[in-house]
């Protein structure tokens, strides 16, 4: 996270918790659970929103697909980077700031 705050941009670790995992077999396993969904659409678009120029959003979710649009509609969508080549029909609109992970993989990593 370091050489992304060095860029200059800012990035806002989620604290994950965990939740029981219940099946009629198994008991025991636990899943993570971020719910990061509305916390980054409320600080993208309201919280921090006067704090930045643009915004890079990582996602192939189609449910940042309002977000995606009132970013670019106000000029604060620089790119959308998804993990996969694969990503929500609602984002082929933003198709042109789309940038697949693989594309740049040599260019980010975590150290």
């Amino acid at each position: 996270m370091v050489e992304l705050e060095l860029a200059g941009l800012s990035v806002v670790p989620k604290n994950k918790k965990e939740r029981p995992y219940t099946s009629i077999s198994i008991t025991a396993w636990r899943t993570m659970k971020g719910n990061v969904d509305a916390e980054l659409v409320l600080h993208a678009a309201a919280i921090e929103y006067d704090n930045y120029n643009q915004a890079v959003i990582v996602t192939s979710d189609g449910d940042f697909a309002c977000l995606i649009r009132y970013l670019d509609d106000n000029n604060k969508l620089k790119k959308i980077i998804t993990p996969t080549e694969k990503f929500s029909k609602l984002l082929k609109p933003f198709v042109k700031s789309i940038l697949p992970l693989k594309t740049i993989k040599n260019q980010v990593n975590k150290k």
